[in-house]
């Protein structure tokens, strides 16, 4: 199936469960849907921190502030950004268990209506919420015309997580994606990289059944976190996608490494979508460049 992929690369309030896994675009004025994808945002362990004007800042606070104002921006590839469709958080929502309850509610208060995945840093107060708000931690929701298929962490205790099994590929997600019409198109969301690294490799196997997957069930692309880098590249052939982190003021403890302030702002029409990646605030260089886009690649398949 990866053969028909063409990717162009250009650059650069707890609320239960409902049963919605469909949002659809009725505007007629739309230009092109689109979604949000934020990378690890660590919260309650990212640090305050300076802005560009010397202020202190929450950088988390600041990103959200950001994707409320994207609509309208004009985009890389031509045309503007319309009114995003479906913010998604790929992993590590939280940092280990530094939060309180409270704190907890009140920041997944902050993506009512939006989709969360688990992270290896994500504890089980958040795989819970998680489970509560969407049924399920592999969860799946139809935005626009394509279907995003959460992938869950194999979790034993926090930080002791491994990817994806590959009993879990080729059992669950098979199974929720054979459901599913076969022509549609499918980006699989996880948030273990495949740069392997702390606190565990993708084991072969199951990288081997994620291909297998994604060759049998019409997958047009992967978007995951845990590396803090925006990223596009492809993996055995897969158009894949990462996108910042917010964590340029360290984390407890520290760890001293500069990421990208940046999101990635996907659009979708009949047979392409497209992936770009915009700057929030610090570059991985820590030069302020709020507003600055990044990469942008446009991927075509078979409609």
């Amino acid at each position: 199936m990866h053969a028909l992929l063409a990717a162009l690369l250009i650059m650069g309030a707890l609320t239960p469960n409902t049963g919605q896994n469909t949002v659809r675009w009725t505007n007629p004025r739309v230009d092109f849907p689109s979604a949000i994808f934020v990378g690890d945002t660590h919260k309650g362990g990212v640090l305050p921190d300076t802005d560009g004007t010397g202020a202190v800042t929450d950088a988390n606070l600041r990103q959200l502030e950001a994707i409320r104002l994207i609509r309208g921006k004009a985009h890389p590839l031509g045309g503007f950004v319309d009114e995003p469709l479906m913010k998604f958080q790929v992993g590590d929502f939280t940092h280990d268990t530094t939060m309180s309850a409270a704190a907890l509610s009140a920041w997944f208060a902050l993506w009512e209506g939006q989709r969360i995945l688990d992270g290896n840093h994500d504890d089980n107060p958040v795989r819970n919420r998680i489970k509560t708000l969407y049924g399920s931690l592999n969860w799946g929701v139809l935005v626009g015309n394509i279907y995003f298929q959460a992938i869950t962490e194999n979790f034993t205790a926090l930080n002791n997580t491994t990817p994806p099994t590959q009993a879990l590929i080729e059992g669950e997600i098979t199974t929720k994606l054979a459901a599913r019409p076969a022509d549609e198109p499918k980006i699989l969301l996880f948030h273990r990289a495949f740069s392997g690294g702390y606190p565990a490799e993708w084991a072969a196997g199951a990288a081997d059944a994620l291909e297998t997957l994604c060759n049998a069930k019409n997958v047009v692309g992967i978007i995951h976190g845990h590396d803090h880098y925006s990223q596009n590249y492809l993996w055995r052939g897969i158009p894949t996608f990462s996108p910042g982190s917010v964590a340029q003021g360290g984390l407890v403890p520290p760890y001293g490494t500069l990421y990208p302030e940046s999101f990635l702002v996907l659009r979708m029409g009949d047979g392409w979508y497209d992936v770009a990646e915009y700057c929030f605030g610090y570059n991985v260089s820590r030069v302020w460049t709020p507003g600055v886009w990044g990469f942008a690649e446009k991927v075509t398949y078979a409609a």
